[in-house]
């Protein structure tokens, strides 16, 4: 019997007749059981979430009103033994007969009534953190069990998913009254509330008021649904004074303010294997605030960015058309994670030819406070092309590229970078504390001059610290590549892949946090004094070797060879120079090197020997002197009353490497 035989039947009056009754038998029949049928799959969905994630789901009442809207009465969620996660009074989806016939959840229009999410911080009464925690344990099962293409392919669908919800769930029309999210732990207390929320083809504009430890104001949002170019527009604006957003400084220590701020979302692709969404967002008078930042506020005038994104099996992908804005200065970018290629990350960005101007105005204020004010003349037009495998980290390939013309400093702002040239005093912190003020002048007797200084001093620290010092322009590409790699593999900002000049001002002019701004900052203050030839590179060792950290309490060259061998500085060995050298990186814990007779550990040796060849390569030491080398010092000065038994501690209380300058591949230079 084929297809066209049974429909050439049906097409006959009397089996039409009969296909009526049967369509007509199943409709009542549906409507008779339907609301069976979804007592059955709430309840076979409710007890998979439960075995899931222990979260218990129960609703006094759940059917049809109507012919195709479904509706629940207190609808709730409960952890096993926490508090309640969220409840609803009413509910209520109207689906399209589409969507009904198929079973797919995409409203066409939503009621709530009395939503509230409540979410209790104290981790051992959260009612939330098992959500992440179950989350994570799935995807560690999930990785040890499928290869790396399922992987992929699970993450596509489940960003698809993603996507695709957003836009099905945001083109409803939503009616919610009195909702409530809170948060609260044992110091804290959050809510944000939304009395009345309306949306409807044009769109919706209510009013959100934030609670938070007392304090509250309004914040307006406005949004606007376009179901067939798939975008979704929102604008939040502060209502009178600014305030940080709720949580983020709480949890995150990040306070984040605005005047106004704009967010636009368009799928241009919205397929399973094939996704291309384009995010634009822009702010107005935004503030920021966290210490791993600034010890100020940060205040952006304006900003904002334009992303097209593509996500597909094979890789995910910021296209080069992508700009960001920073206080009207723009640039391109480029992203691309490939991650079935080991992984591989690409990055890229370009500024254009620019005034020179234009990049010193986009500064935030609050950061880059040492170059607040400056003037310069000319253009610049900087590019950036890396990448790297992280599953092989050493795989990195970096080109930054700066092209000026015409550049030149017409004034200096809050710091005068030429001063150094002139005695100054420097104050020494330690830890925020402030220890001491040490003047690089003949006025202060610890002072050396550069040529008061023993040149194999010069010449170990040199190796060991910077090798190209006296021939690049402060910056050392291979030392920064080599501390990208050590910071992906440590999986931490271990490593920064610092010069002897981005040593020297970050410990004049910057704080000790290790962070992108500040390192940001110290690339920007050493470019300048580099491409401008503002201090002589003598000038710029003398004063290094005056202020740095030698051991507890001692600072600068002559501080040191006094403390470990009580004598001056010019009087220094080559053995003890590379002592010296091997110092710096952790003063603080030189008497880990030492065995509690005295002697250098048996690591130090290699140490030693690699510094030394490196020397001698380099025609700072003769053969003679390396074949006479001695592979130990003698502590003579006050250092020697600080050795203690080492037996007492870990072997790793200092590692090698730390003893090494983490070995920056300035040392493998010829």
């Amino acid at each position: 019997m084929t297809i066209r035989y049974i429909i050439e039947k049906i097409k006959s009056r009397r089996y039409f007749r009969y296909f009526l009754y049967a369509i007509t038998i199943l409709i009542i029949t549906f409507f008779l059981i339907r609301n069976t049928i979804v007592q059955i799959i709430f309840d076979s969905k409710c007890a998979s979430i439960k075995n899931q994630y222990g979260l218990l789901i129960n609703a006094d009442k759940i059917g049809f009103l109507g012919i195709r809207t479904l509706y629940a009465v207190n609808l709730t969620a409960k952890p096993i033994e926490r508090d309640t996660l969220f409840c609803i009074r009413r509910a209520e989806v109207r689906l399209g007969f589409t969507d009904l016939f198929f079973l797919k959840v995409n409203p066409l229009e939503v009621w709530l009534n009395n939503p509230k999410v409540n979410f209790v911080g104290q981790k051992d009464h959260s009612n939330y953190y098992f959500i992440l925690d179950n989350h994570k344990d799935r995807l560690q099962a999930q990785n040890s069990s499928i290869n790396g293409a399922s992987s992929l392919g699970n993450h596509q669908n489940t960003i698809f998913r993603f996507v695709k919800s957003i836009f099905g769930l945001t083109t409803a029309k939503y009616h919610v009254n009195q909702f409530l999210f809170s948060y609260t732990d044992s110091s804290y207390t959050a809510q944000i509330s939304i009395p009345r929320f309306e949306s409807s083809r044009k769109g919706f504009d209510t009013k959100i008021e934030v609670f938070e430890n007392g304090d509250s104001y309004f914040i307006n949002l406005k949004g606007l649904t376009d179901k067939s170019n798939s975008t979704l527009a929102l604008n939040a604006i502060m209502s009178g004074d600014k305030k940080p957003l709720p949580l983020l400084g709480y949890k995150l220590g990040l306070n984040v303010m605005f005047d106004t701020l704009n967010l636009r979302i368009t799928a241009k692709k919205l397929h399973r294997n094939d996704i291309e969404i384009s995010l634009t967002s822009s702010v107005k008078s935004l503030d920021l605030f966290s210490s791993r930042l600034s010890d100020q506020n940060v205040k952006v005038r304006q900003g904002g960015f334009k992303l097209d994104i593509t996500i597909n099996p094979d890789f995910y992908l910021i296209d080069s058309t992508s700009t960001i804005d920073l206080n009207g200065m723009k640039a391109n970018i480029y992203l691309k994670y490939n991650p079935s290629d080991e992984r591989k990350l690409t990055f890229n960005v370009k500024t254009g030819t620019i005034q020179s101007q234009q990049l010193f105005d986009a500064l935030p204020e609050g950061l880059f406070s040492n170059l607040k004010g400056i003037k310069t003349n000319g253009t610049i037009d900087f590019c950036l092309d890396f990448n790297v495998k992280l599953d092989k980290p050493d795989s990195i390939y970096l080109t930054p590229n700066l092209t000026t013309k015409c550049f030149s400093i017409a004034q200096y702002g809050s710091r005068n970078f030429s001063a150094l040239n002139d005695t100054f005093s420097h104050d020494i912190y330690d830890e925020g504390q402030f220890i001491k003020t040490i003047h690089l002048g003949n006025r202060n007797k610890n002072f050396k001059s550069f040529n008061q200084i023993s040149p194999v001093i010069i010449d170990a620290i040199v190796t060991s610290e910077d090798g190209g010092f006296f021939n690049n322009s402060g910056f050392d590409i291979d030392a920064f590549k080599y501390a990208v790699s050590e910071n992906l593999k440590q999986n931490r900002f271990a490593r920064g892949g610092s010069t002897i000049t981005m040593q020297l001002i970050k410990n004049l002019y910057l704080n000790k946090n290790k962070n992108l701004f500040r390192k940001a900052e110290e690339y920007l203050i050493v470019w300048l004094i580099g491409s401008q030839g503002i201090v002589s590179k003598e000038r710029m060792l003398e004063i290094y070797l005056n202020i740095i950290e030698w051991g507890p309490n001692v600072y600068g060259v002559n501080e040191a060879c006094y403390y470990y061998f009580n004598k001056d500085p010019k009087n220094v060995t080559l053995d003890e120079a590379i002592y010296l050298a091997s110092v710096i990186p952790r003063p603080k814990k030189f008497k880990y090197l030492f065995e509690k007779d005295g002697n250098l550990k048996s690591f130090m040796e290699a140490d030693f020997n690699f510094v030394a060849e490196k020397m001698l390569q380099r025609g700072m030491i003769s053969e003679e002197q390396f074949k006479s080398l001695f592979y130990n010092v003698k502590l003579t000065g006050a250092a020697k009353d600080m050795l203690i038994d080492t037996a007492l501690f870990p072997l790793d209380s200092i590692s090698v490497d730390e003893i090494r300058l983490s070995r920056d591949t300035t040392l493998l230079l010829p």
